[in-house]
C-alpha cells in the first residue's frame, strides 16, 4: 500500500501538481485568447451593444486568469517570497471565478423565468450562500517557502479539520449547480414550443451542469481521502479552470445566437421564425429584432434570455 504521507511520494504528488497546473493555464490562456479575438474585442470596439451581464461575463474569465497567474508563480518561483499572501491571492481569486460562473449561470435561469419571485429569491439567498462559502475559502490553504528546495509548499489545506472548508466549498458548488440544473430545466419544459433557442439553453444547461459537477466532484472526492496537501489540490485548479471556461463558453454561444436569430413576441410565448424569404420580410424582422433589443424588459421568458446577452 502507498504510503501517500511519504516525503518522496508528496514530492511525486507535488510535481504532478505542477504539471497538470501548467497544462490547465496553457488550456485557459488559449481559450481565453481565442475568445478574446472572436468576441471580446467586439465589446471593447463598440461592435456589440453592452449588457450589465458581461460585467459578469469578464469577472468569470479574467479573475480566473489572475488566479492562474498567481499560482504560475507560486509554482515557477525561486527566490523567497511571501507564499502565504499568494495562494491565498490565489485562492481568492479562484474562489471568484467559481462564483462568477454559477451566478451567471444563475441570471440566465432567472431570466428564463421571466424574474418571477417565487424562482429568483431563493436562487439569491442560494447565490449569497455559495458567495458566503467561497469567501470563506480564501484562507483554507497554507503555503510557506522552503529554502532547500527553493518553492513553495503546501503544507495544509484544511486547518486540521479534515478539509471541511475546502469540502464545503466544493459540495455546495455542486448542490448550488444542481439547484439551476433542475430549476431552469423545468422552466424550460414549461415553455410551450422548441426553437432553436430552447435547445440551446437546455443543451448548454447540461453541458455546464455535468462539466462542473463532474469536475467538483473528483476535487471533493479527493480531498475526502485527505491523502496529502498537494493531492488535496490535485483537481482543484482543472475544476475551476473548466468550469468558468464552460460558463463563459456558454455565455458566448448565447449572444452569438441572438445576433442570428429573431424573435417574435406575441402574447406570452416566444414563437421562432422561419429564414426570411424575401428582402421586404428581412428588412421587417430586423426592425423587430431592434425593437426587441432596446426594450428594458422583454415580456417573453426565452426573448428576456436572448436580450440579456445580445
Amino acid at each position: 500500500m502507498v504510503d501517500w504521507k511519504d516525503p518522496v511520494i508528496i514530492a511525486k504528488c507535488g510535481a504532478i501538481f505542477s504539471n497538470l497546473g501548467h497544462v490547465c493555464a496553457g488550456a485557459y490562456t488559449l481559450d481565453i485568447f481565442v475568445a478574446f479575438i472572436d468576441y471580446d474585442w467586439a465589446i471593447i470596439t463598440r461592435k456589440r451593444p453592452w449588457r450589465h451581464t458581461m460585467i459578469l461575463y469578464f469577472l468569470c474569465k479574467y479573475t480566473m486568469l489572475l488566479s492562474i497567474i498567481g499560482m504560475l508563480i507560486a509554482l515557477n518561483t525561486t527566490t523567497q517570497l511571501d507564499c502565504q499572501a499568494l495562494y491565498t491571492f490565489n485562492q481568492f481569486f479562484g474562489s471568484a471565478a467559481i462564483g462568477t460562473a454559477s451566478t451567471l449561470l444563475m441570471f440566465r435561469t432567472i431570466a428564463i423565468w421571466n424574474k418571477n419571485l417565487f424562482v429568483t429569491i431563493p436562487l439569491i439567498v442560494l447565490a449569497l450562500g455559495h458567495w458566503a462559502v467561497l469567501m470563506y475559502s480564501v484562507t483554507a490553504v497554507k503555503s510557506v517557502f522552503v529554502p532547500e528546495y527553493k518553492t513553495c509548499v503546501l503544507i495544509e489545506t484544511g486547518e486540521g479539520n479534515h478539509n471541511l472548508t475546502l469540502n464545503l466549498l466544493y459540495l455546495y458548488t455542486m448542490f448550488v449547480d444542481l439547484a439551476v440544473l433542475i430549476i431552469s430545466t423545468i422552466g424550460l419544459l414549461l415553455t410551450p414550443g422548441r426553437s432553436s433557442l430552447w435547445k440551446l439553453l437546455f443543451t448548454d444547461g447540461i453541458v455546464f451542469f455535468l462539466t462542473a459537477f463532474i469536475c467538483n466532484a473528483l476535487a471533493a472526492s479527493v480531498l475526502l481521502l485527505d491523502l496529502n496537501p498537494a493531492m488535496n489540490l490535485m483537481f482543484s485548479i482543472p475544476a475551476a479552470c473548466l468550469t468558468a471556461g464552460a460558463a463563459a463558453r456558454s455565455y458566448i454561444r448565447l449572444s452569438n445566437w441572438s445576433n442570428q436569430e429573431v424573435y417574435v413576441h406575441g402574447s406570452s410565448n416566444p414563437v421562432a421564425l422561419v429564414p426570411p424569404t424575401s428582402s421586404s420580410e428581412q428588412a421587417s424582422r430586423a426592425m423587430t429584432l431592434a425593437t426587441i433589443i432596446r426594450e428594458p424588459c422583454a415580456p417573453s421568458a426565452l426573448s428576456a434570455v436572448s436580450t440579456m446577452v445580445s
